[in-house]
């Protein structure tokens, strides 16, 4: 058992990084759990069987599709849920930005009230400063009226008339006497009532200018107040858009699991109707094989995309191109007028990187797969996400071949 692990991980283990990235990027630690571990356990050559063995029953599969059906029901509802709480959350979110955006036109109509009613107050105050001095201009002016009627005042009437050169004099000095004291009253009453309006006006537009702060203050709280509202809302509009895209990816998911088992369905039943092999008897596991002795059956096992036996040809950890030896008679055709569906320099091929690399070919699901010559088979096993039932042989003078995807 040491000598046949110690080749084995001679020829394998250089190249299961490559593979494991070539192979939809499964780890290194599978593919080598898959190479090495059948040689401890010793796994026998599967019968005709291997596929079926190795799948679910139908039965079992129908009943994961039903169950992954009642999946893609409840994902379908609850995306359905999620987009129409979006629709919502949306529709709120529109509304609270028009009211702030009309909040915020009051705002800019509010303060250019403010700055109005601040200029108004400003023009009122100068007016103000300009009748106060005014006020003190006419006060000097009534000073002086006064000085002139106390004057008047202390000469008797008898003394204006011997003072005056005619009587028409005297009622000029009379009249003049009486219409200084009219014009300072009145000068005094416009004053007074000039500054009085003044004042009111100020106070008007002190108090019209506070209201419109008080006013801009609530348009404030309330915008905040939306504002706070509208990133509520957009948060939940985030988180609610985060699970409707995990709800799809999850259906999506669940939708492509669901294909898969009903293809696998449609496998297995396909090779249950298919012609079975002729029986060859018990297949080798280990051990020496002769050029030509049957090693198992074309199948679909593994990572396949429809029934065919992958072929591989080495020389020490390098893979060379099988084609040559095979049509030269130094190797023998591993299934009898196989038609190639991958040449070694095909699409989809691993040339010359080392494992796996090889050919693809096809006779019929169940054709018996023979050893292309004499030699060992080192290792037999399964590994599901890649080669499925596949045999390494070991011919000597370092050369190696690879049966993949046998049933």
């Amino acid at each position: 058992m040491e000598s046949r692990f110690n080749v084995l991980l001679n020829f394998v283990y250089p190249e299961l990084v490559e593979w494991a990235r070539r192979i939809k990027k499964r780890a290194a630690i599978t593919i080598a759990a898959g190479l090495i571990l059948p040689l401890f356990l010793a796994t026998p050559l599967l019968n005709t069987q291997t596929d079926v063995a190795y799948a679910a029953s139908v039965g079992e599969l129908q009943g994961q599709l039903n169950g992954l059906n009642g999946r893609i029901d409840a994902l379908k509802n609850g995306l359905a849920q999620k987009r129409n709480e979006k629709a919502s959350l949306e529709n709120q979110i529109a509304i609270f930005n028009g009211q702030i955006e009309q909040l915020e036109l009051q705002i800019q109509a509010t303060e250019a009230e403010i700055a109005k009613t601040q200029l108004e107050i400003a023009e009122t105050t100068q007016k103000i400063k300009e009748t106060e001095a005014e006020l003190k201009r006419q006060q000097e002016i009534i000073k002086e009226h006064l000085r002139v009627i106390y004057e008047e005042g202390r000469v008797t009437a008898v003394e204006v008339v011997v003072s005056s050169n005619d009587f028409s004099e005297f009622i000029n000095k009379t009249e003049y006497l009486q219409t200084m004291q009219q014009k300072v009253q009145e000068t005094a009453e416009r004053i007074r009532e000039l500054r009085i309006e003044l004042d009111e006006k100020k106070k008007s537009l002190e108090t019209k200018k506070s209201d419109l702060n008080n006013l801009k203050g609530e348009l404030n709280a309330r915008k905040a107040d939306l504002d706070a509202q509208k990133a509520q809302k957009d948060a939940l509009l985030a988180k609610t858009k985060g699970e409707e895209a995990s709800f799809a990816a999850q259906l999506n998911e669940t939708r492509a699991a669901f294909s898969a088992v009903q293809s696998r369905i449609s496998q297995i039943i396909a090779q249950q109707q298919a012609p079975k092999a002729p029986s060859y008897g018990a297949l080798p596991s280990y051990g020496s094989v002769k050029r030509g002795q049957v090693i198992g059956y074309q199948g679909n096992t593994g990572y396949s995309f429809g029934s065919h036996l992958h072929f591989g040809l080495y020389r020490g950890s390098q893979d060379i191109d099988p084609m040559p030896y095979l049509n030269n008679g130094t190797l023998s055709w591993p299934l009898t007028n196989p038609t190639i569906t991958q040449g070694y320099w095909g699409t989809f091929s691993h040339r010359g990187v080392g494992w796996p690399g090889g050919i693809d070919m096809t006779q019929y699901f169940g054709a018996p797969v023979r050893a292309a010559a004499d030699g060992n088979i080192i290792f037999n096993g399964f590994d599901g996400a890649t080669f499925g039932h596949y045999i390494i042989m070991d011919h000597g003078n370092g050369l190696r071949t690879l049966y993949a995807h046998m049933q």
